[in-house]
């Protein structure tokens, strides 16, 4: 292909001139100029990255999760729009972040010249430097079509072409990219020879920046094709395609800090106030620990928009003399059925003070999504004595609008999250965990900041999709009205009652129960220099110690009813099991131990594989039949297994069932390899020795969990020194979590 190209510095008289030549000739770039309107959104041009079909007719645009794409209000010349992408650079692995829009089929003559012309200017541009770079240009795409008209299969989301009528591409062309900073408009011009066969030709505007968290904006306008030396026919625009209507620029509540929230029904904080009192009672000289887990799917996962990390980071800057502990382990896609697996490794070990969930239920009936979500809920207050504060359905673009506000006006397509909403309120109030009501707020939200103008049904569902970047997941902007959401519930209430007293009791080295009225813990302590006896009731206990002024701490032999606490079968636990390759997906979502479980770690390595389809509807193999080979690494080989039929080693210290197994939704068609390895470690939540820890700070909690996960019931905790140095003790803290009925 000929390229000949032309870049020069557009002046507005010149520009006018020469978009007056290029109507007498013809430009065939549907809504080239970006000034035109289809029913609310940018006509023509398609974000590829969003599943969103068009970019909205606001201020704000739509993300796609690295970058914003709008319609911007400025434009190279008299008009009233241009292509704007902005964002921060970012690179996953070695890979590039593309954001692009594309433009619908093109119809061109084969073997015939044209010229492309666009006009651009950008910031934060920059050449390859250390193998960084951010740039703006554009893609051409050349196809033998089958007359379809619309966006070619190769590019983009919204295809309508089936699979057995795709346009095959010829060619691909990346033009060269425009890499230096310019603050006035350019323009560019290149000619190019169409290949044999094309009939179609597709238009991409590329924005590329792989300098992570590098600022940069690029705009495109103007944009056009016509045949050279020869006039062209500009194609008739659609009718529905009107002169565009220019946004409001008015502030909304999420940028000027004005929200009005839904009245809670008991006051915002209540239900996590062990949390808060841990956080709001931390001083410099005593920073209390507490730990928080973040558990779920996607929606809090630490993903593109980082709310929950904007979220902790609040709490840390808010409570700056606590000790606050954080992980997420949130996995994207995995519903309620497939979470309460992943609970037995991720949840309920870690034990944390504070559970931040987000979950959507998961099963066939309604009923089936009660039972698992609200195994995961009885779970949580059945085994651990963790707050929890969860989350409703935000709303999405799945919704449909089709009543008039002030409330209600959201109807979900399927109607679930609604449920789902109204279930995870239901299951809160049954088990005394916190709400963060997500879906009224978000609701609320919507309705009170929206333009004064949009009172139709059109204006109102692209309001819904400010602030999404597909059909559920937030974009930076709905990232941080969740966490803006969130943040309200985590309020101090120093005059309520502690109701977590009978869950977690405190004692004074000496037995006595501590008052907890102002400081969860006892600033004080004891030398504990002859054997301590301890009656208890409950499934944990920690002892914190109490820093010493001279000489290297000593240990202490640990006994629960006369035995080590390694002697409990219910104190080993699996950890997560091998991740599906660049996923966040464990391979096997659960491993069940048998009671003789020693900590070792566990290796499954597949000796046969083969590709297979998962219903009998599915046109190519989306999962994998396979056999395995278990070995530990203290049992050693303990059997032979496959993908079919349950499992038990020979040993009986693991089983799995093949319901465990990583399905079709996350492989994506992945097969491993024959001999790929996944594993797994089993570990003791449990110390036969407290050993104190000697280079502490003395400002931060020195705590030892003696034994976890034991039968929650009457026990007799035995410390006996070693001889071997002092023991201060500041602290006995017992958790007994409620009775808690099974799950019918």
């Amino acid at each position: 292909m000929k390229i000949r190209i032309e870049i020069h510095t557009v002046c507005l008289a010149g520009l006018m001139m020469a978009a007056a030549t290029l109507s007498s000739h013809g430009n065939l770039v549907p809504n080239g100029d970006v000034e035109k309107e289809d029913n609310g959104t940018l006509a023509a041009w398609m974000p590829q990255e969003t599943i969103i079909d068009a970019v909205p007719n606001n201020v704000n645009g739509i993300s796609n999760g690295y970058a914003d794409i709008i319609w911007d209000t400025s434009s190279c010349g008299d008009g009233k729009g241009s292509l704007l992408v902005k964002g921060l650079g970012i690179r996953h692995s070695n890979q590039s972040t593309l954001t692009s829009l594309i433009s619908p089929k093109i119809s061109l003559k084969e073997n015939t010249a044209y010229k492309l012309a666009y006009s651009w200017k950008g910031n934060g541009l920059m050449a390859p430097q250390n193998g960084d770079y951010c740039r703006g240009n554009i893609n051409l795409r050349f196809y033998a079509g089958n007359g379809t008209p619309g966006y070619a299969n190769y590019f983009g989301r919204l295809v309508n072409n089936s699979s057995k009528n795709r346009d095959t591409m010829i060619e691909e062309k990346i033009m060269p990219a425009q890499e230096q900073d310019s603050d006035t408009w350019q323009k560019a011009e290149y000619e190019f020879t169409t290949p044999a066969k094309t009939t179609d030709m597709q238009i991409g505007l590329w924005v590329t920046c792989t300098k992570p968290l590098h600022p940069y904006s690029f705009w495109f306008d103007n944009i056009s094709v016509e045949p050279v030396g020869a006039s062209g026919t500009t194609p008739a625009a659609p009718p529905e395609w009107k002169d565009r209507t220019l946004p409001p620029r008015t502030a909304r509540g999420l940028e000027t800090g004005d929200i009005s929230f839904v009245p809670p029904v008991i006051p915002n904080g209540s239900r996590i106030q062990r949390t808060m009192k841990l956080l709001a009672t931390s001083t410099p000289e005593h920073r209390n620990r507490v730990k928080i887990l973040v558990y779920g799917q996607s929606i809090v996962a630490d993903g593109r928009d980082q709310k929950m990390r904007l979220l902790i980071d609040e709490l840390r800057t808010t409570f700056p003399n606590a000790d606050i502990v954080t992980e997420n382990r949130a996995l994207g896609g995995f519903t309620s059925d497939k979470l309460k697996n992943t609970a037995e490794t991720d949840l309920y070990p870690f034990y944390p003070d504070l559970v931040i969930m987000h979950d959507y239920s998961g099963g066939t009936t309604d009923e089936e999504r009660r039972l698992n979500t609200e195994t995961i809920y009885a779970g949580l207050r059945g085994r651990t004595t963790a707050e929890m504060l969860t989350l409703t359905h935000h709303l999405s673009h799945a919704g449909f609008i089709d009543d008039v506000p002030p409330y209600g006006f959201f109807k979900q397509n399927q109607k679930l999250n609604g449920n789902d909403s109204d279930l995870i309120r239901l299951l809160a109030d049954k088990y005394g965990f916190e709400v963060a009501d997500m879906r009224m707020n978000w609701e609320k939200f919507l309705v009170d900041s929206r333009p004064a103008a949009a009172t139709d049904v059109n204006t109102l569902r692209l309001h819904v999709i400010d602030y999404i970047q597909d059909t559920v997941h937030h974009n930076p902007r709905g990232g941080l009205l969740m966490e803006r959401i969130v943040r309200e519930h985590f309020k101090y209430i120093p005059e309520q009652k502690p109701y977590w007293l009978d869950i977690v009791k405190v004692y004074t080295p000496d037995g006595k129960r501590w008052a907890q009225d102002k400081e969860e813990y006892p600033t004080g302590g004891a030398i504990i220099d002859k054997p301590l006896k301890f009656e208890f009731e409950g499934n944990r206990i920690d002892l914190l110690g109490m820093p010493l002024k001279d000489g290297k701490p000593g240990s202490a032999k640990v006994l629960i009813d006369g035995k080590a606490p390694s002697a409990f079968p219910e104190v080993y636990v699996p950890t997560r099991a091998t991740l599906k390759p660049k996923s966040p997906w464990p391979m096997v979502t659960r491993v069940e131990l048998g009671k003789n479980a020693v900590p070792e770690e566990w290796t499954m390595t597949y000796t046969k594989v083969a590709p297979a389809m998962s219903k009998p509807e599915v046109t190519k193999p989306d999962t994998f039949d396979f056999e395995f080979e278990l070995k530990g690494s203290v049992t050693g080989p303990d059997g032979k297994g496959n993908s079919k039929e349950k499992f038990v080693s020979n040993s009986g210290r693991v089983s799995l069932d093949p319901q465990w197994y990583l399905g079709p939704t996350f492989l994506q068609g992945y097969v491993p390899p024959v001999g790929f390895e996944v594993k797994w470690n089993v570990v003791a939540q449990g110390q036969d020795v407290w050993q104190q820890k000697a280079d502490n700070d003395p400002v931060l909690e020195d705590r030892c969990t003696l034994v976890q996960g034991i039968s929650n019931g009457k026990h007799t905790l035995e410390i006996i020194p070693n001889g071997d140095g002092p023991l201060g003790l500041r602290a006995i803290v017992v958790f007994q979590p409620p009775k808690v009925a099974p799950v019918e």
